[in-house]
């Protein structure tokens, strides 16, 4: 009797993460907009600078039912976060003002937010025109190594009411940088950390083409 009840508590849970995989399957919960990289290389110089920036229209897809949803209404900021993949992972690698200068443009209101344990991101606001989502963030580099960097739209607040919303479910919001390129993924393999060598590399779609971007730096 005891193994029957777990038995049938097993099939109970299984039927009802079934169907909650059914009924997430129908819901918007993975918007993704496009964004660039320019000029788009694998290997740049200190000195040199990139221009990120994204401009999409308020029709916003989502992949998840693939189809199109007005997020007219959407708090949104921009986000650029930088990892240097050829070290061993730590939080504090990430430190935007250490590898980076980033050219004022006020427009953007940017920010430069420290956390507690040494590492950092920029935050800045992202213009709309009751149309268009715009946002362009010029950065000059300031030193040698391989990096990772993170950037694009992140929801503010999640609470977020859209036509076609279910209720029961978050969504999130990232960005696909260089449609058509692979963004240098495979820079990760040389780095001796695993979370990029293999972690990341693992389930490239879920962690690593959803707004980042690797590159080298030289001298």
């Amino acid at each position: 009797m005891k193994y029957l009840e777990i038995f049938i508590s097993i099939i109970a849970i299984l039927a009802f993460s079934t169907s909650c995989k059914k009924e997430s399957e129908s819901c918007p919960i993975e918007f993704v907009v496009f964004g660039e990289v320019l000029p788009y290389a694998e290997t740049y110089k200190v000195g040199d600078t990139l221009t990120l920036k994204t401009n999409y229209n308020y029709m916003i897809y989502e992949k998840n039912t693939k189809q199109y949803f007005d997020m007219k209404g959407l708090n949104i900021e921009a986000i650029l976060y930088i990892i240097r993949t050829d070290t061993i992972f730590d939080s504090i690698s990430g430190k935007v003002t250490e590898y980076v200068e980033v050219l004022d443009n006020n427009n953007y209101n940017y920010s430069i937010q420290n956390f507690s344990d040494g590492s950092s991101e920029l935050f800045s606001d992202i213009l709309f025109d009751g149309k268009t989502f715009k946002h362009e963030l010029k950065i000059i580099l300031k030193k040698k190594g391989i990096f990772m960097l993170t950037y694009g739209p992140s929801t503010i607040e999640n609470n977020f009411n859209f036509e076609g919303k279910c209720d029961k479910y978050s969504f999130f919001l990232y960005t696909r940088l260089n449609e058509d390129s692979n963004n240098n993924i495979e820079l990760l393999s040389l780095s001796p950390d695993e979370h990029f060598n293999t972690w990341i590399l693992q389930m490239p779609n879920e962690r690593f083409y959803r707004g980042r971007f690797a590159y080298r730096v030289i001298e």
